[in-house]
This record gives structure tokens, sequence and C-alpha cells, in this order.
């Protein structure tokens, strides 16, 4: 569903002021991808979306556009969503399958670009909007990002090469 920026920020301010019907509005847009991502760094299953009906309002709660220089609502809400998870006590130990080690070692953009696009489904345009970059920013980060994670776990050409 495509929202104007704008309009997610007015939303996002008014559900920061306490408005139910704002925060509600919010959520129909938002939830979704904050429970996948709560699921993904929590381990998933039921702990994740306990964890994001934790943290959701929290974010919001703390939401001002001015404070974050006009950046796009969910660019803010993916940094801000994995602050207050890395703020938590509970936060179990991340998987250590191969897959898992090479995408903890990706940084912050390199991750969000490929969480957006990957399991998201945004297009390069959206996640460029998302997360206030450029579209080739969107496409440079990606390709390094599966560069890296080729290099971590070894792409199939390499193992067929005998090469890693």
């Amino acid at each position: 569903m495509p929202v104007a920026e704008d309009e997610l920020h007015a939303t996002a301010r008014a559900a920061a002021r306490g408005d139910a019907a704002a925060l509600r509005n919010l959520a129909d847009y938002a939830w979704p991808p904050v429970v996948r991502y709560c699921r993904a760094l929590m381990g998933g299953g039921t702990v994740g979306t306990d964890v994001a009906g934790q943290v959701f309002p929290e974010v919001v709660s703390c939401y001002r556009s001015d404070r974050d220089g006009g950046a796009p609502f969910l660019g803010y809400l993916c940094r801000s969503v994995g602050a207050a998870l890395d703020r938590r006590p509970d936060r179990v130990s991340p998987p250590t399958t191969p897959m898992a080690v090479a995408v903890a070692a990706l940084g912050p953009t390199a991750g969000h670009v490929l969480w957006l696009r990957t399991v998201e489904h945004l297009s390069v345009a959206d996640t460029a909007d998302a997360l206030g970059l450029r579209i080739g920013e969107v496409r440079m980060w990606q390709h390094r990002a599966l560069a890296s994670i080729r290099r971590h776990i070894g792409s199939p050409a390499q193992a067929r090469a005998g090469t890693g």
C-alpha cells in the first residue's frame, strides 16, 4: 500500500502525541514489517511478535520528525526498532549458521537494504525512499551485501571450482 511520506510523518507525529486513531493507522502500515524484523532478530516465533508489541509503541512514542532530519519513516522505523532490540536483555543469540554469520557481518546500511529488498520485497526505488538513499546507492549496497555473503559462505561457483 503506497503511502505518501508526508502523510506517514503526520500520522506518526499524531500517534506520538497519543492519538489512538493515528496509532491504529500507523500500525496498519508498519506493523507487519516490524513483526518480521523482530522475529528475525529475536529468533522467530511468538517471542518476536511479543517483542514487536512492546517495541512498536515505544518507538512510535519517541517519534519526532525534526530529530530524524525528515528521513523516510520506514528508515526511521528500521533503525529505531533495531536500537530498541539491542537494548533488550532477553535478545537471543543469533544463529550460528554460515548464512546467519554472513548476514550479521553486514553493516547496518547493507543489512537494511538487503532486508527491505529481499524480505519486504520493496523495489529499488521504494527502498531508496525508505532509507533516504539514491537508487544507485541502493543497488551498490545490495551488490556489496550479496558479495560479502558470497565471500563468507562461498558461492556455488567457488564450490564447484574447489576454491573458497
